[in-house]
């Protein structure tokens, strides 16, 4: 009999802002690799884009890019640029920089509870 897929173990990973306060945890899998942090990150915060996100280590006074291929392995600390680390929050009747479709579905949505 075939087993059921296991589930791959996760860690909790620490995720702070390289120059301005924000931080936030993250549940990934162990055998993540940069990019995969990079991604769950986005749609943890439900905003960003995986060409402007940087996850990078801080080297002396410098920080130092990771490479997407790279795996998470021991790191539970990690720290971030190219976006701030709040989750979004669409306020009524802020349509700018959204697309047609995603203004309408936000004015739709104005003053209903984002989390039901």
């Amino acid at each position: 009999a075939a087993k059921p897929p296991q589930t791959p173990p996760k860690v909790e990973l620490h995720l702070k802002h390289g120059q301005k306060p924000g931080e936030i945890h993250l549940s990934v899998p162990a055998a993540a690799t940069m990019a995969q942090v990079k991604v769950l990150l986005i749609q943890k915060l439900g905003r960003g884009s995986v060409d402007r996100v940087q996850l990078v280590k801080k080297v002396g006074n410098t920080f130092t890019p990771y490479d997407d291929e790279e795996l998470l392995g021991g790191r539970r600390e990690i720290h971030v640029l190219g976006m701030t680390l709040t989750p979004a929050v669409p306020r009524a009747g802020d349509a700018a920089g959204a697309g047609g479709e995603e203004a309408a579905e936000h004015e739709r949505l104005d003053g209903v509870p984002a989390h039901v």
